[in-house]
């Protein structure tokens, strides 16, 4: 590799480096926009503060058999209409990844046409049910709430 191409591209950074830098810190904020996944712990703390709203986007037979109390189990459809006018961090529940990721796109997507009144973020919850379950966070199940100890 011929180093007198790295002179100039040298030089450039250095007397450029504010704009290196916007460039890098530009990058991984867009990157961490993309996680979006929240922590049962966490998604916890903000329902319980009220700040928080959990849609429950899997089937309704999934529903009705095992859901957090208080979520609210809606279609993509459901979700959008909710959001749009929604005041609080909507934080969702998927039957898989790959529905979270579309659900984001669509976030995303009313996000950036200013379809969304407010200004909330959104989160799919890490690992889905199970990873609530395991924290021993209260469930319904089969439409009876299940008291932890």
């Amino acid at each position: 590799m011929d180093i007198s191409i790295l002179a100039p591209l040298t030089n450039f950074i250095t007397e450029n480096w504010y704009i290196v830098l916007a460039i890098l810190v530009l990058m991984i904020v867009s990157r961490s926009s993309e996680s979006t996944t929240i922590s049962p712990s966490q998604a916890n703390d903000l329902v319980f503060s009220k700040n928080g709203v959990i849609l429950d986007l899997r089937s309704r037979e999934d529903y009705s058999s095992k859901h957090i109390p208080g979520s609210h189990n809606l279609t993509i459809k459901g979700f959008e209409d909710y959001v749009i006018s929604s005041k609080k961090t909507v934080i969702t529940i998927h039957d898989k990844n790959a529905d979270s990721k579309d659900t984001h796109k669509l976030f995303k997507s009313l996000k950036s046409n200013k379809k969304i009144k407010y200004n909330i973020n959104y989160y799919f919850l890490e690992d889905g049910i199970g990873a609530w379950e395991k924290k021993n966070y209260p469930l319904n199940i089969n439409n009876k709430q299940q008291k932890k100890k």
